[in-house]
């Protein structure tokens, strides 16, 4: 399977960041054919057949009660050469049971606390991977994986600057109304 080169989308972005929302505060790739090695931080979010990336949120105490939502954007960005797609695009999102930090590797990762559905993504697309009752100053880990036999690979630099987001966010609402 070879580079899915993105169309330009009709309509623009397929999401933006409104209410509340968090960017990961340590993004941390994780190699299983280097089980031991720490990676350390990084700004961009990767997955291959060996490859998975963690994302770590903390959702302050003013959140607390409200509706968290992780939301994976991933617009048309076929200006940037640091957003590439391989394969089907089949990934999967899980959250973590614990905390990361700039050790963490493939052999010390946390335990999964709730694997999700997995999705086929595409550019052009924004994705609602959970809602949940927000967590009073506490931090919401989630790892990124390509699907198993999928042979996708995916490579994205997080980015909340442009007016079209890129990358996995976590949004909190009040109303638990989320507009994409």
């Amino acid at each position: 399977m070879g580079l899915s080169d993105p169309t330009p989308s009709s309509t623009g972005c397929p999401g933006e960041l409104t209410d509340e929302w968090e960017s990961p505060n340590l993004i941390v790739p994780v190699d299983s054919s280097h089980p031991n090695k720490a990676y350390g931080s990084s700004t961009s979010g990767e997955v291959s057949s060996t490859i998975s990336s963690i994302f770590r949120f903390h959702v302050p105490s003013s959140d607390a009660g409200k509706t968290c939502k992780l939301v994976f954007f991933l617009p048309n960005k076929t200006e940037d050469a640091s957003t590439k797609l391989v394969g089907s695009g089949a990934i999967e999102f899980s959250r973590l049971d614990g905390g990361v930090d700039l050790d963490t590797t493939q052999n010390n990762l946390p335990d999964m606390a709730q694997s999700y559905n997995r999705l086929a993504v595409a550019p052009g697309n924004a994705y609602t991977i959970e809602s949940f009752t927000c967590p009073s100053d506490e931090d919401v880990v989630v790892e990124l994986s390509s699907a198993p036999g999928s042979q996708t690979a995916l490579r994205f630099a997080q980015d909340s600057t442009d007016a079209c987001p890129l990358g996995l966010y976590l949004l909190a609402t009040a109303s638990g109304d989320v507009e994409l």
